[in-house]
């Protein structure tokens, strides 16, 4: 009997370890399989990754070198910048030039097949004050204000800057005197303006530059002023101005069929304004001109000498030393009476006399005599240049090589060429019907720009102002520029990807540089793609 109970026991003990053994197998089996599995997802998520980060580095490698593609395109345009102006001319210029700034090949392959990496330079041309249509090249920033030129008029004269500023579409009163104390250097706030106590008192984590912006999208922290006054409703940054409206590339003659009547679209600040414009001193040839109020007067006869004629040199000489008055005659007259004209005596001035007066403008010498105490009027050197206005060429030639600024960079002088109505009608001394017709006259939208429109003079030639209020808004007013914008569009023939950024460029100094770089990219490619490309 205790053999059998122990038999069983031994049986029962048996089986139970069958069954855990086979238990434990299965276990196992399920442990292997969830490893399987495991290590397949694993490859496969890596398989998945190593796509990714290959595509990645795809795309990567793809804006790389459309961003090299963008940058090779302005560092061409500085070059282009970097010639004087009767060079840039013969390469086509700056402006409306597709040959140099439309769909220009980057690189080419060891075969010589052009690489299917492009880029495009675009700016605006604006007519009257509506947006014309887009130019392969850069804008001149001339076109523009310059907020600088707007405090120094206000500070020659007070209340110019308020009067200036209210030109603009969209701008009020407080806007206006904000703007001005955000620039100005002291802290009195104008009537409705408002200074760093205004900004205080509103929690403002900040207060009024009392500068010059360094770039315009700072206004939109001036008291009232949003985005719709900076930019309308440009929301990628294109030249449009209202939603829906297209961009095309300039056509001369359906601009001339179909004028665009004045504020049919109000123009954006940020294409009006800028705090960039400038131009250098220099001649069509690039020399520095020269200037006028220089105290050696030996030295001054001898250089007007060198690149005019002696009868200026001794004139100006003259001038410098007794003064000018109005020439109430004619020089014909003069020798009528017999006059000795000491202006063409042939006698070089006595230079141990010193400089006793400053010209203001190089037009002052039109139309006067100089003063000479102890001589008849009828003896007085009368100017080369009469009321008249006289050899139109030779006065171009003069404006040409004379200045009487003491820098080598003029800064905020607006292109009379090239700016808007509205912008022509906020210089001081400019009437709306004056800006009418400065429109109505001026090279067309686009065009080369004659040789005879180089000096703003052309206002007083085609008897759009007279003499007076041309001296007058000589310092204000040019018809050159050295300061340039536009933005550059880099694109790829096998991909849909694209760079767009904006820049300005300054040719005021040597080498030219870039003072403003804005990467556009994240708000898309801005324009159709036959328009980036050449037809």
């Amino acid at each position: 009997m205790r053999f059998h109970e122990r038999s069983r026991r031994v049986c029962g003990a048996a089986g139970l370890h069958a069954r855990t053994s086979s238990a434990r197998r299965g276990v196992v089996l399920y442990i292997v399989a969830i490893v399987l599995v495991i290590l397949a997802l694993g490859g496969t998520s890596l398989l998945i990754l190593m796509r990714t980060e290959h595509e990645a580095t795809l795309t990567d490698s793809g804006q790389v070198q459309l961003a090299a593609a963008g940058d090779s395109l302005v560092a061409a345009a500085i070059a282009l910048c970097e010639l004087t102006p009767d060079e840039r001319r013969a390469h086509g210029g700056l402006a409306n030039n597709p040959e140099f700034f439309r769909q220009v090949p980057i690189a080419t392959t060891a075969t010589g097949s052009v690489s299917n990496v492009s880029a495009t330079f675009l700016a605006p041309v604006l007519s009257g004050d509506a947006i014309a249509g887009i130019q392969y090249g850069l804008s001149n920033e001339s076109s523009r204000l310059h907020l600088g030129s707007v405090l120094e008029w206000d500070e020659a004269e007070p209340g110019t800057g308020r009067q200036i500023l209210l030109k603009l579409p969209g701008m009020t009163p407080e806007m206006a005197d904000s703007l001005l104390d955000w620039i100005d250097a002291d802290e009195s706030p104008r009537p409705l303006g408002a200074e760093a106590a205004w900004y205080h008192r509103e929690q403002l984590p900040y207060s009024p530059r009392n500068a010059l912006p360094v770039f315009l999208d700072e206004l939109l922290l001036v008291r009232n002023v949003t985005r719709r006054e900076l930019y309308r409703n440009n929301t990628d940054f294109t030249y449009t101005p209202e939603a829906g409206e297209e961009n095309v590339p300039i056509d001369l003659e359906e601009l001339d069929a179909q004028p665009l009547a004045r504020d049919a679209r109000e123009l954006p600040w940020s294409l009006l304004l800028t705090v960039f414009s400038a131009e250098k001193d220099v001649d069509p040839h690039g020399v520095a001109r020269i200037d006028l109020n220089g105290e050696d007067l030996a030295f001054l006869y001898r250089e007007i000498s060198d690149r005019f004629d002696r009868e200026t040199a001794r004139f100006v000489v003259l001038a410098r030393q007794y003064g000018l008055t109005a020439d109430a005659g004619s020089a014909r007259t003069a020798r009528a009476e017999g006059a000795r004209d000491v202006s063409e005596s042939g006698e070089d001035p006595d230079f141990s006399l010193p400089a006793k007066y400053q010209f203001q403008t190089p037009l002052d010498l039109i139309g006067t005599q100089v003063r000479i105490p102890g001589q008849p009027r009828r003896l007085w050197p009368r100017s080369p240049f009469p009321a008249t206005g006289g050899d139109h060429d030779r006065l171009l030639l003069w404006l040409d090589i004379a200045s009487t600024s003491r820098t080598t960079v003029i800064t905020g002088r607006v292109n009379v060429n090239e700016a808007p109505r509205v912008l022509l009608e906020a210089i001081p001394g400019l009437t709306p019907v004056m800006a009418g017709r400065i429109i109505q006259r001026r090279p067309r939208v686009g065009e080369e720009v004659p040789r005879e429109y180089r000096h703003p003079i052309w206002l007083w030639q085609e008897k759009i102002v007279d003499l007076a209020t041309m001296k007058q808004l000589w310092p204000k007013v040019t018809c050159g520029g050295d300061v340039f914008r536009g933005q550059v569009i880099a694109f790829s023939d096998r991909q849909a990807t694209h760079v767009r950024r904006e820049v300005v460029l300054d040719s005021t100094v040597q080498p030219p540089r870039i003072v403003f770089n804005k990467d556009l990219t994240m708000y898309g490619r801005g324009w159709p793609r036959e328009l980036l490309i050449k037809p």
